[in-house]
């Protein structure tokens, strides 16, 4: 899927109305796939399940999918990277994630570019250890 948003503007779709509607037609037509709720919440339980830690998991997967959408991050892989960042902060006792907005926000970056950088933010708050301490 990493490569849907880069044909898709290379196609010249660039508003996101037109990505949206071609990454679902490439999706739907080279794979039969579980909603991304769905393998979200599969994707959480299995990996990152002490992360949850009794939260509502639907409704987190939810929020972070509707702050991803209206951030523009449309990616399966970066709507899980945040979503798994959330999580890091409620871990550490940090449910302000309200300063990812503005990182996601810049438009002169890529969608991969404006993760990254809200995941070493995170690496700064002390959500995520650094590989250096990992």
């Amino acid at each position: 899927m990493l490569g849907w948003i880069a044909d898709a503007r290379r196609w010249g779709f660039n508003a996101d109305p037109e990505m949206i509607r071609y990454v679902d037609f490439c999706a739907q037509t080279q794979s039969r796939r579980e909603p991304l709720e769905t393998r979200l919440r599969t994707y959480l339980r299995l990996y990152h399940e002490r992360l949850l830690g009794g939260l509502d998991e639907q409704a987190l997967v939810r929020t972070v999918m509707q702050f991803a959408s209206r951030h523009k991050v449309y990616e399966d892989e970066g709507i899980a990277w945040l979503a798994v960042i959330v999580l890091s902060g409620y871990q550490v006792g940090d449910s302000d994630w309200g300063w990812m907005g503005p990182i996601l926000d810049q438009s002169s970056l890529e969608e991969e570019a404006r993760v990254l950088q809200v995941h070493q933010q995170a690496m700064v708050r002390g959500w995520i250890a650094s590989e250096r301490t990992a």
